[in-house]
């Protein structure tokens, strides 16, 4: 994650052509991950929505373990997502970070990360943020689309 998150970070330096600050490492962290929004979303503890299709998530977040938890979500997506890296913290407040290593097809690794209170959560968030910054899924769902049709 260290390395994908530094190809950003230079992108936008090399763009601007001067040194980034650490609130604008932190903006850019959160636009990365926390906000990459796409064709998957959580829709609450037990459901995820992949376009317009809901599927349930329940299994996953009632999995033994978080690593489990991550895996059973990508399965779950319906796309061809498999769980690489998985790790999880918890923040000085008490809540759990999780951060996901997915792979979305024969595609590179995409890194997922999220916060929340009950750890389950934060690792099918940190699901859905790698799933989200793959370019895959948005081919992936738009052939599922073309098929229902």
């Amino acid at each position: 994650m260290q390395i994908e998150f530094s190809h950003a970070v230079q992108k936008v330096t090399d763009a601007s052509g001067e040194e980034i600050t650490g609130e604008a490492i932190c903006a850019l962290f959160k636009r990365e991950y926390f906000d990459a929004g796409g064709a998957v979303s959580r829709v609450d503890a037990a459901t995820v929505a992949v376009a317009d299709r809901q599927v349930s998530i329940a299994a996953a977040v009632g999995a033994a373990n978080g690593e489990d938890c991550a895996r059973a979500v990508a399965q779950a997506l319906g796309v061809a997502a498999s769980v690489v890296s998985f790790e999880t913290a918890t923040t000085s407040g008490g809540d759990t970070a999780a951060f996901v290593g997915c792979r979305v097809g024969d595609e590179a690794t995409r890194f997922g990360v999220a916060v929340h209170a009950n750890p389950a959560l934060a690792v099918v968030g940190a699901v859905v943020s790698a799933v989200n910054r793959s370019k895959g899924i948005a081919a992936s769902v738009a052939q599922d689309e073309a098929v229902e049709a």
